[in-house]
């Protein structure tokens, strides 16, 4: 049983990791600094050209 709960406080570690970094990248990476990369790589990929008017968000959909 000592081996379950070791592996339970594991996940929960693992899980605590994940949304600390994701907290971190929400908190302190600009998107709209990315701009200028992502019409870039849509045009070389996908040939089309790309129009981002406005500011960008973080958005997460889970499930």
């Amino acid at each position: 049983m000592v081996w379950l709960k070791r592996i339970g406080m594991l996940v929960v570690g693992l899980f605590a990791v994940i949304a600390l970094l994701l907290a971190y990248v929400m908190l302190f990476v600009n998107p709209n600094d990315f701009k200028d990369e992502l019409k870039n790589v849509a045009l070389e990929k996908a040939n089309v050209s790309l129009r981002l008017d406005g500011d960008i968000s973080w958005s997460f959909f889970l499930g």
